[in-house]
């Protein structure tokens, strides 16, 4: 029993759910509540009630998500757009295969829908936790989420992290091996329809383990240690809301949680989210709908007025098509209920959501809607443009990130644990790619037999014989389709350096845009032939590809004696990504 550990995260806990910090005289700030209150809107759904007063359901006319949504799309990352790049020209060939490796990994753990949730979790809340899990020889990439974190609003990344776990008293059982007082644990397990928890309550059947992440004092891992020595510790404790059990604890190497707001906000750690910018724009616009529904309640009722006496009180008492017989001089007649302030709380609403998409920077282009009659393409492709630039720095944030979880975790991860030791890599290439790989298997084909020859004593192939074999070569690989299986030796790279790059231009999104600059590129080619020629033209002709986002692309510098283009030499290096052929006695 770690009573030290227990005191620690109950005042934690108590602190983030009921403390806040003061960004500024008058402004306070509690984190705990606003990722409430973002849970509830993206809910649609109110803090205090869903019924108003006279126990009627009440209208929640949800603008939020919808901004979300673009947010996401406009910020959306692909695994296609991470690529690593070698810091040495001639190192290409380990970058293709440590890329190639990537891909294999993304598709294994399917690190596609994880970034995908990235991206939503960001926009949505502000900003975005990530985690570092390594089992044995597999590593993943959790994305907590925030109703299930109690983090240092001031310090989210570098702070204490408690993260709250839900484990079946079958699942908890099997970590009797490897965690301590599990049988007392057990008995902690939920057997009510509620447990204590104001954001995720336990569910029946479930125990509640906190996970405790991050620098504490030395005592609580060591009772000889120094209570002013502070070291990163990981400790998993089972709890009911009442009672505490302390199953694991251990020193950590590193911080397992990397984090990223959306928009930094002053004071505090959390960015400041789509949601939460429209929480004004939600509220009034909430307010006009109720309104808005009551006045129509309202205007369709029925009402009579009548001076008459000999009337019925209730309309409703009477058939239709029944004749009323007034007395001499009497009247009657309908009242208007319909208030004039009706076709404005309309104009309330549409104000509330321009004020909001505003602050958020979407759209209507950016929502995919139709543009008004008349409006000119260019026009509106130059509206779309300017809307999706909002949203490029995020999207460049996100990509900083990203290399910040490959440079540290993944690639580390890969070359240590499955690609320390000669291994074999299937993948499915690029055509640049195949070209590089398919000339080293020629090569090393080409040798193999060279040097079978020579043992038997027959002599080495001329040209024209090695020319055959090329093709003989080059049609085999050509049933393989793209795929190639790619030998990797033992510490091939142990000393390889490297950087990841992940594409972040807005460009990449916009196939339309990407495609029309192509072929007008194209246009000018055909057209000009010069320009792939003359050293000075090409040069201008690389300038316009630059400014294009299309700077990858180049035209050939050289020819050889019959017009064609000069392919590239390959690289000594290339031989080293297939296993080379023993040397016989």
């Amino acid at each position: 029993m770690n009573k030290q550990l227990f005191a620690f995260v109950e005042e934690t806990i108590g602190n983030y759910e009921s403390g806040s910090i003061s960004l500024v005289e008058g402004l306070n700030f509690n984190m705990f509540d606003t990722l409430k209150t973002i849970e509830f809107y993206s809910n649609s759904r109110y803090r205090d009630g869903q019924r108003n007063a006279r126990n009627q359901e009440k209208p929640f006319y949800n603008i939020v998500n919808a901004n979300v949504d673009v947010a996401i799309t406009a910020t959306d990352i692909d695994t296609k757009d991470i690529v690593i790049v070698g810091d040495n020209a001639d190192q290409y060939v380990k970058a293709m295969i440590l890329t190639r490796s990537i891909y294999e990994w993304m598709k294994e753990i399917n690190y596609a829908q994880s970034l995908n949730r990235q991206g939503e979790i960001r926009a949505r809340y502000g900003g975005i936790l990530v985690k570092k899990v390594e089992q044995e020889n597999d590593l993943f990439i959790d994305v907590p989420e925030w109703k299930n974190l109690i983090v240092d609003p001031v310090d989210i990344e570098g702070g204490v992290v408690i993260e709250r776990h839900f484990m079946s008293a079958a699942d908890l059982s099997k970590k009797s091996d490897s965690w301590d007082n599990i049988n007392e644990a057990l008995k902690l397990v939920n057997t009510s329809s509620y447990n204590k928890g104001d954001i995720q309550s336990t569910p029946v059947g479930f125990i509640q383990v906190l996970e405790v992440s991050g620098e504490l004092p030395e005592t609580i891992i060591d009772e000889d240690g120094d209570e002013f020595t502070y070291v990163r510790q990981q400790h998993f404790i089972a709890t009911d809301g009442k009672n505490m059990v302390s199953m694991f604890g251990e020193l950590q190497d590193e911080n397992p949680y990397k984090f990223l707001p959306w928009k930094e906000v002053s004071g505090r750690a959390l960015g400041q989210g789509i949601v939460e910018e429209g929480f004004q724009s939600q509220i009034w616009t909430n307010d006009a709908v109720i309104a808005e529904q009551e006045a129509m309640q309202l205007s369709g009722k029925v009402i009579l007025k009548t001076d008459d006496d000999a009337l019925a009180n209730n309309i409703f008492e009477v058939d239709n098509g029944h004749v009323f017989t007034l007395q001499k001089g009497k009247d009657v007649s309908s009242m208007n209920l319909l208030p004039s302030a009706l076709p404005q709380f309309q104009n309330l609403i549409t104000k509330w959501q321009t004020q909001f998409d505003r602050t958020t920077a979407v759209t209507d282009s950016l929502r995919g809607e139709t543009p008004p009659s008349g409006q000119a393409f260019r026009s509106t492709a130059l509206v779309t443009q300017q809307a999706s630039s909002q949203f490029d720095y995020r999207r460049e944030e996100m990509g900083i990130l990203q290399k910040q979880i490959f440079t540290d975790w993944v690639i580390p991860f890969l070359i240590s644990k499955r690609l320390s030791k000669a291994s074999v890599l299937t993948a499915q290439l690029s055509s640049k790619e195949l070209d590089l790989v398919d000339e080293s298997i020629r090569t090393r084909e080409t040798n193999q037999i060279q040097l079978e020859r020579v043992l038997a004593g027959d002599s080495l192939l001329d040209v024209e014989g090695v020319e055959t074999l090329n093709t003989e070569i080059d049609q085999e690989l050509a049933k393989r389709d793209s795929v190639r299986t790619v030998g990797i030796p033992k510490d091939y790279f142990k000393d390889f350096e490297f950087q990841v790059t992940v594409r972040t231009t807005g460009e990449q999104g916009n196939k339309a845009a990407r495609l029309e600059s192509l072929s007008n590129i194209l246009q000018t080619a055909a057209a000009n032939p010069a320009v792939l020629q003359d050293p000075v033209l090409s040069e201008v002709f690389g300038e316009i590809l630059e400014l294009s986002g299309l700077g990858g692309f180049r035209a050939s510098q050289g020819s050889s004696a019959e017009g064609q283009s000069t392919p590239a030499p390959v690289k000594e290096e290339t031989s080293l990504n297939l296993p080379q052929p023993e040397a016989q006695a």
